[in-house]
């Protein structure tokens, strides 16, 4: 509840910095922009499954824990008048390491969180003025949210391939706002900067990724949910009619 209240607190922000800026009811943009997409969560499960790894295994190098998953972003829109329409994808994902040996031979672990996220969206957008706009958007995402881990000597670890135990397809919802820099009046490139929160519906089962991490028998409910904030930046083409 209190994520909506601050996103109904952001629309009143927009219109109120619309009336002291540009008349946005002549607006009409079409961009395409690709740039980069970070989050952070807890992600309890995931990281419990990590440190049972730590205290059962003698290591010369630990697991740190999962917070900020990253990587690129890719958006494609338009704003026309009040209203913004946007679609793209986006990938964050995040790798950690562990080294132990074993008669005297360096081995390593990697273990991995990989959320991939198709998403389309409408909001308002308005220019406050020539050289800056603002906005909100709800999106409807598609998450596919991947556990994958893989062992083998560090020397040649980049040779081996993950194995994904857990592979479950979400549903979701992320609230942003858009802060928007560059030349409102004309065609050319511009920066988007956007902090969301993306909401997954459903939690997800990270059992099986314990199981092939730590064997069998653990009875830790390990049901979590990987909803998250973050942040993107999107650098972007826009043509201005």
């Amino acid at each position: 509840m209190k994520y909506l209240t601050f996103y109904f607190f952001l629309i009143f922000s927009v219109f109120s910095y619309s009336l002291q800026g540009q008349d946005p009811m002549d607006q009409k943009e079409y961009y395409i922009g690709t740039g980069y997409s970070i989050g952070w969560g807890q992600f309890s499960q995931f990281n419990s499954i990590l440190n049972t790894y730590n205290d059962n295994k003698t290591q010369e190098k630990e697991f740190n824990e999962v917070h900020i998953p990253n990587g690129f972003a890719f958006s494609i829109g338009t704003h026309i008048s009040i209203f913004n329409v946007e679609a793209g994808f986006s990938q964050r994902q995040q790798r950690k390491k562990t080294e132990f040996s074993e008669n005297e031979i360096l081995y390593r672990r990697d273990a991995r969180l990989r959320i991939n996220t198709a998403f389309i969206g409408l909001g308002l957008f308005v220019p406050t003025t020539s050289r800056f706009g603002m906005g909100v958007n709800v999106y409807g995402d598609r998450h596919a949210i991947r556990l994958s881990t893989r062992e083998a000597e560090k020397k040649s670890i980049s040779r081996s391939s993950f194995v994904s135990p857990v592979v479950e397809r979400r549903y979701g919802m992320t609230l942003d706002a858009t802060f928007y820099f560059g030349d409102m009046d004309d065609h050319g490139t511009k920066l988007m900067i956007k902090p969301f929160y993306s909401f997954i519906f459903k939690d997800i089962d990270a059992k099986p990724f314990d199981e092939l991490l730590n064997g069998e028998g653990g009875s830790e409910d390990l049901n979590g949910n990987y909803s998250h904030f973050g942040l993107k930046f999107i650098i972007t083409y826009s043509v201005v009619k």
